[in-house]
């Protein structure tokens, strides 16, 4: 009797994979959470399977990101400058807006550098456990603009160590660095009309390079609707700079 029970449950077996379609050579179960979800993700059109990290984001999609992540850092500052100023009112809640949203854009563009992935699985990866590093469904997940949540805070030496400067872009930190020493020199109404002016310079400034050549010029998906993303912030801001600069 034992051997013929053991035959039974061995055709079950049998029978239970053949209707999951399940070819042993391809069954994942086995598989870490790591390799995995690696596995299960779409392929990335135009990829080659076996280039690797070569095959990330083109130089001139990180050179765009690069300039978004040195503008948002220098907006978000210039934003902590004013509210360490103690300026109130519209321009007060306008300093609250620029530092918020450009915190959260600066961690969206710092992390599609980070991920080097492209292509419509980026807009989930940071749902998947090998990237949160949790199985908990309320771990950090993708944002709006398909970049990875951040999950830490860093200083701007673990910016420097994780994307290092290039010649571009140390330029254009030394450059913002300068205006707001500029500006921060100053006090009172003298502050806040010279705060106002660079805001709205600044974001005039911005929205030319996207529209004329970061936005056009973009080859990735992810990082074409990032651009486009950040463009629409910009406009929001720079429409309200604008009347507070007027109103004055």
């Amino acid at each position: 009797m034992k051997p013929t029970a053991s035959l039974l449950a061995a055709a079950l077996v049998l029978a239970l994979a053949a209707c999951n379609n399940q070819d042993p050579a391809n069954d994942t179960t086995g598989l870490s959470v790591d390799s995995t979800a690696t596995a299960q993700g779409p392929d990335h059109a135009g990829r080659d399977a076996d280039a690797g990290d070569a095959a990330g984001l083109a130089e001139g999609d990180r050179t765009a990101l690069r300039s978004v992540a040195e503008l948002d850092r220098h907006i978000a500052a210039a934003a902590e400058t004013a509210l360490g100023k103690n300026v109130s009112g519209d321009v007060r809640a306008l300093a609250e807006a620029l530092r918020d949203t450009h915190s959260r854009n600066l961690a969206a563009t710092r992390n599609l550098l980070d991920s080097g992935v492209t292509g419509s699985y980026a807009a989930t990866a940071g749902d998947t456990a090998a990237v949160t590093g949790s199985s908990d469904p309320q771990a950090p997940r993708g944002d709006a603009a398909g970049a990875l949540a951040p999950r830490t805070e860093r200083t701007e030496a673990d910016e420097e160590i994780d994307l290092p400067l290039t010649a571009e872009s140390r330029a254009l930190r030394e450059r913002y660095t300068a205006a707001r020493t500029r500006v921060s020199a100053l006090d009172g109404d003298a502050f806040t009309s010279a705060w106002l002016t660079a805001m709205v310079e600044d974001h005039e400034a911005a929205l030319a390079e996207l529209d004329d050549t970061l936005i056009p010029a973009a080859a990735d998906e992810d990082v074409a609707r990032h651009l486009q993303q950040t463009r629409t912030a910009i406009a929001e801001h720079l429409d309200t700079a604008r009347a507070l600069q007027t109103a004055r």
